[in-house]
């Protein structure tokens, strides 16, 4: 199967684009015959690209972005994740714990108005832009509080950023994450990952995706830090 989306955007044009995995195949013939399909329907709807983001394709694309997604077995017990976690970021986990800074699990998604304001805020800060309120609503309405899983950052008592994560099976998958650097919360980003990823091991998730990234990137490296698998 080849699981793809079309959209529309004033900045990029009318797209089509594959999930993420993109062509699941286990054949090249299968593959050929899917991205064949995919071709008539980039011309069907008038996109000016097809994106497909991994799987076997059957030939080079025009235009190549390499990004890598680092996974983290989650299914070994919390001692082993933590031993296996950099010793300069296991002192970083116990500053933060030593900082006024609290992890909610908000199991009603009660507070994703807050985290998404907070989260447009600081991807404006980046100079990207954001997508509207609305489609934070739609992946409530569509997948459920069965398929969400929201983690709120709290210092002293106001919310400075959270993660938001798709649940795929026993797989936790990290959407969208952020938190407001400031002067006395350095570590707060710290907190919470090691946070869900000790609650996906405890929770008997068997890996915790933490998306994609460009290599050797800010994010990349930090992502590298829980010692998990890169996979191009």
């Amino acid at each position: 199967i080849l699981p793809t989306y079309f959209s529309s955007s004033p900045l990029t044009g009318r797209h089509l684009s594959s999930l993420e995995d993109g062509v699941l195949a286990t054949t090249t013939e299968a593959a050929s015959t899917l991205l064949t399909k995919a071709r008539s329907l980039r011309a069907e709807t008038g996109s000016r690209y097809l994106q497909i983001r991994g799987g076997i394709v059957d030939q080079e694309a025009d235009v190549t972005q390499p990004t890598v997604r680092t996974i983290i077995e989650t299914s070994e017990p919390v001692e082993t994740l933590w031993a296996a976690v950099k010793k300069k970021t296991r002192w970083a986990v116990r500053q933060a714990e030593q900082q006024d800074l609290s992890i909610e699990h908000d199991a009603t998604l009660a507070r994703m108005g807050e985290f998404y304001t907070a989260y447009a805020a600081h991807v404006r800060d980046l100079g990207t832009p954001v997508f509207g309120a609305d489609m934070f609503k739609a992946i409530v309405t569509h997948l459920g509080h069965d398929r969400l899983r929201l983690y709120i950052v709290n210092h002293r008592g106001r919310l400075i950023g959270g993660m938001l994560r798709i649940i795929n099976g026993r797989r936790w998958m990290d959407y969208y994450a952020i938190v407001r650097r400031m002067p006395d919360t350095e570590f707060a980003n710290y907190l919470l990952y090691w946070h869900v990823i000790r609650d996906a091991s405890q929770n008997g998730v068997r890996r915790f995706d933490l998306g994609r990234s460009t290599p050797d990137s800010n994010v990349h490296l930090f992502k590298r830090k829980w010692r998990g698998t890169d996979i191009e």
